[in-house]
C-alpha cells in the first residue's frame, strides 16, 4: 500500500507542476501527463504505474481487455533502475474510440516492480492492483525474477 501511496504523490505533483511547454520530448513523464490532463474530450483516463525496485531497467508488457473479454489493446515499455515509468490507459488502448474504455490490464515484467493504478478527472484516487512476484527459468542451473500485475479496472472516457 505504500507503494500506492507514493505513485498517488508522484502523480498528484506532476498533475500541480506547470506544463514543460510544446519543446517538451515526448518521454518527459510530467508533459505527458499534463497534456492528457488538458485533453477537451477526456474527463477520466487511468495511469499505470510501475515502479522498478531493482537497479537494472526492466521491460514491461501490458495488454488490455475490454469489459467483454476481447482484446483490447497492447503495449511494452522500459522502467529505468529504481525508475519509474507509466501509461495512460488512452494510450494502451487501440480500439476506434480509445477514450471510451472500461475493462482490465495484465502485464509482466523482468525483474522486481511495484505496480499501481492512479484514476485522474475531477479528482484523484488508486485503484486495486494484484501483483505476484515469481521466477522464470532461464536456463538448467539459473532463473530470473519476473513481476505480474494485474489491474482489474482501468477507464478512460
Amino acid at each position: 500500500m505504500k507503494g500506492a501511496a507514493l505513485a498517488l504523490v508522484w502523480v498528484a505533483a506532476a498533475i500541480l507542476l506547470p506544463s514543460a511547454g510544446a519543446r517538451a520530448q515526448e518521454r518527459d513523464p510530467i508533459a505527458r501527463l499534463d497534456e492528457a490532463l488538458r485533453r477537451p474530450n477526456t474527463v477520466v483516463d487511468t495511469a499505470l504505474l510501475f515502479t522498478n525496485l531493482g537497479n537494472a531497467a526492466a521491460k514491461v508488457r501490458m495488454v488490455a481487455f475490454d469489459s467483454s473479454g476481447a482484446l483490447a489493446g497492447e503495449k511494452e515499455i522500459e522502467v529505468p533502475g529504481n525508475g519509474l515509468a507509466y501509461v495512460l490507459a488512452s494510450e494502451l488502448v487501440q480500439n476506434s474510440d480509445p477514450r471510451r474504455f472500461i475493462g482490465k490490464v495484465n502485464a509482466r515484467g523482468n525483474g522486481r516492480l511495484a505496480a499501481s493504478a492512479v484514476l485522474f478527472g475531477g479528482a484523484l484516487t488508486d485503484l486495486p492492483s494484484t501483483v505476484t512476484y515469481g521466477r522464470a527459468p532461464v536456463s538448467n542451473t539459473a532463473s530470473q525474477p519476473y513481476t505480474a500485475a494485474m489491474f482489474p479496472v482501468v477507464v478512460t472516457y
